[in-house]
């Protein structure tokens, strides 16, 4: 009895230490294999956040042109050149992807880009007297203006991965939200016409003046929305198993815009104060309108480049 209990004990003993021998190290073998896995293998989900400059393609012109006499002038010939261009502006992008496979995924963006426009206007009038003198008036004008963009995209995704570095390349269809205004200037000739009589001799002396009015012009705030597309690429450097520091570059397309100026009626003086206190009415606005054109085609597609940080979940 004794010789069989202590075979039976030595008999556990014996299985405890095989089992300890076989099952620690196999643990430890698939926890280290686990680990290495996760550190070796893709996240599925990241964010990417970029700020930087950005430029747009807004860039436009229109005209207004008359041509008329009165009295003592026998031509009036007068031309307003539009020309609008955007200046660089600063943008915010985020994008969250997601990715079904190692190298394929998708991704949701969206982007914040703001733009001030500088509205030149270059005005010139030319007067020819029935004395045959020629006069010449010219005068610029420099007026303000704004785009807003945000952008909605969802994209596909390639992504490669060597190292620490990951670069990608997306493209998809976009929704913009869009908002443009832009204020200036511009020119309106007049003219006045005084009649002196004398009696001593008996005669009537005709006196005309000649000026331009610098009429307020607008195209007031109008936001719209549209269709467009978008392509990019970034690239990653890993930092750690969850943080980057990520650069990259996108173009939004978005289709132009037609906007056309309004000229806004009030009281005027000339640009060179020959006549002041000139009533430019509702009608002088609708009869320069009518000859102000073509519409100016406003192209809000953006150029971005950005720095950033990206986030592994």
């Amino acid at each position: 009895m004794v010789y069989r209990g202590a075979t039976g004990r030595h008999f556990f003993l014996m299985g405890r230490d095989f089992g300890s021998k076989i099952w620690i190290p196999a643990t430890v073998l698939f926890l280290a294999a686990h680990a290495a896995a996760q550190a070796t293998a893709p996240q599925r989900l990241e964010i990417r956040v970029l700020a930087g400059p950005s430029t747009t393609l807004v860039k436009g012109s229109s005209t207004y042109a008359d041509v008329w006499s009165l009295g003592l002038l026998t031509k009036i010939d007068e031309q307003n050149l539009f020309f609008l261009k955007s200046d660089n502006g600063f943008s915010l992008a985020a994008f969250l992807s997601y990715y079904l496979r190692p190298g394929l995924g998708f991704e949701a963006g969206l982007g914040f880009f703001k733009s001030e426009v500088v509205d030149t206007t270059t005005f010139r009038s030319q007067y020819l007297w029935a004395s045959g003198k020629y006069d010449t008036l010219d005068k610029t004008w420099t007026g303000t203006g704004s785009l807003r963009v945000i952008p909605l995209c969802l994209n596909g995704v390639k992504r490669w991965r060597t190292g620490k570095i990951e670069s990608s390349i997306s493209a998809g269809p976009t929704l913009f939200w869009n908002a443009f205004q832009a204020a200036g200037w511009a020119g309106f000739s007049v003219s006045e016409i005084a009649y002196v009589q004398t009696f001593n001799p008996p005669e009537t002396t005709t006196i005309q003046s000649v000026d331009a009015l610098p009429v307020d012009v607008a195209i007031e705030k109008y936001s719209w929305s549209a269709l467009g597309a978008n392509i990019g690429a970034a690239v990653v450097y890993k930092l750690s198993a969850k943080v980057g520091l990520t650069a990259g570059f996108r173009y939004y397309l978005c289709p132009k815009k037609e906007f056309a100026w309004s000229w806004l009626p009030g009281t005027y003086d000339g640009v060179n104060q020959t006549i002041t206190g000139w009533e430019f009415t509702s009608d002088n606005a609708r009869f320069a309108e009518s000859r102000t054109g073509p519409s100016l085609k406003i192209n809000p597609s953006i150029l971005q480049f950005g720095l950033g940080i990206q986030l592994f979940l």
